[in-house]
C-alpha cells in the first residue's frame, strides 16, 4: 500500500510538471508568433511609408500628408470612406494618409490602426483602388480599400526634423581651395545650400508581449514641413 501511494504521488507530480511545462511552452510559442507578426507588420508599414509624396512636386504636410486621430473606416452605400480629425505636427494619431504617384496617377494611401471599432485587425494598409484612383484634395472624398497587416495596436507620432532616409547623411561635395573674398562667399553659399529643410519624421510605436515599447522611425524625405 505504501508503495502504491508513493507511486500515485510520483505520477501526480509528473502530470503537474508536464502541465506547467506545456503551458509555458504554449504561451512562449504564442508570444513568439505575435512578436514575429508585429515585426513583420512594422516592416511592411515602414516600406509603405517610403512611397509618401513620391512623384509629387513640392509635396508637403497638410496637403499631401496628414496624421489623423479617431480615424476609422465606414462602409456606406457608395463605398468605404475614411474619417478622422487631422492633428498638428508633434501630435500622435491612429492613422496617417498621404498622396503618392508611383503609377502615373496620383492616389491616396495610408496606414490605419484601429481605435477599438475593428478589433479583428488593429493595423491596416489602406489605399484607393486603382480603378477609382483620383487626385482628390480631401482624403474623405475618395473610396478606400484595406489590407490587414497585424492584430497589433500601433500609434503614429510625427515631428519636423532635418533627417534623411534610412539614417544616411547626404554627401556634401568637397570645396575647392581658393583665395579671396569670392571663395569665402562661395563656401558660405555652398554650406548653406539645402540647409534648414525640414522633413517628416514619423514614429510607429507598439508594445510587444513582454510589455516593452517598440519604436521604428521613418524619415519621409519626399514630404517637407512648411
Amino acid at each position: 500500500m505504501i508503495g502504491l501511494a508513493i507511486s500515485m504521488i510520483v505520477v501526480l507530480a509528473t502530470m503537474m510538471l508536464f502541465q506547467r511545462t506545456s503551458r509555458v511552452t504554449v504561451e512562449a510559442r504564442r508570444d513568439a508568433q505575435a512578436d514575429a507578426q508585429r515585426s513583420a507588420a512594422l516592416l511592411a508599414a515602414s516600406m509603405a511609408l517610403q512611397e509618401a509624396g513620391y512623384g509629387i512636386d513640392a509635396a508637403q504636410t497638410g496637403t499631401h500628408l496628414v496624421v489623423l486621430t479617431d480615424a476609422k473606416l465606414t462602409v456606406t452605400a457608395t463605398g468605404t470612406t475614411l474619417t478622422g480629425t487631422p492633428v498638428a505636427v508633434g501630435a500622435t494619431g491612429n492613422a496617417v494618409v498621404w498622396k503618392e504617384n508611383t503609377t502615373g496617377t496620383t492616389c491616396w494611401s495610408g496606414l490605419l490602426a484601429s481605435n477599438g471599432n475593428e478589433p479583428a485587425y488593429l493595423l491596416k494598409q489602406v489605399r484607393q483602388p486603382d480603378s477609382t484612383c483620383i487626385d482628390a484634395s480631401d482624403f474623405g472624398a475618395v473610396a478606400w480599400s484595406s489590407q490587414a497587416l497585424s492584430k497589433t495596436p500601433v500609434t503614429f507620432e510625427w515631428v519636423a526634423a532635418s533627417c534623411s532616409s534610412f539614417g544616411i547623411a547626404p554627401i556634401t561635395p568637397a570645396s575647392t581651395p581658393a583665395s579671396g573674398a569670392g571663395a569665402g562667399a562661395g563656401a558660405g553659399a555652398g554650406a548653406g545650400a539645402g540647409a534648414g529643410t525640414q522633413h517628416v519624421l514619423l514614429t510607429l510605436s507598439s508594445v510587444n508581449s513582454n510589455g516593452v515599447t517598440l519604436k521604428t522611425s521613418q524619415c519621409l524625405t519626399n514630404i517637407s514641413v512648411p
